[in-house]
């Protein structure tokens, strides 16, 4: 399954129960809340790969947690709109803006 498929059924997910994301992503206390929520083994594959390449090791985890907080963010501010784009264009803005920052 590629990327872009698996992200959006991520996300097709949170639309469709959108009242308890709301309530997860609005509410938490937990500062490593997004970093949790985004340990999805296929993301830290797709980021182990592109960090290990492009970065030196005292980087690495400076880079993991700018995108992983980001990418967070995009997804909060999505989740928090009453007119939101399809799953399937936040999946594509997600991996298109983290391959821009790996590049």
């Amino acid at each position: 399954m590629d990327d872009v498929r698996q992200l959006t059924q991520i996300i097709n997910y949170m639309d469709e129960n959108l009242a308890l994301c709301r309530l997860l992503i609005n509410n938490t206390i937990d500062s490593r809340f997004a970093e949790r929520l985004l340990k999805l083994p296929n993301i830290q594959r797709l980021l182990g790969e592109q960090l290990v390449g492009g970065y030196r090791n005292d980087e690495i985890d400076y880079m993991y947690q700018f995108i992983v907080t980001g990418g967070f963010a995009i997804i909060k501010t999505w989740i928090n709109r009453d007119e939101r784009e399809s799953p399937g264009k936040i999946a594509v803005l997600l991996l298109r803006s983290i391959g821009k920052i790996l590049e």
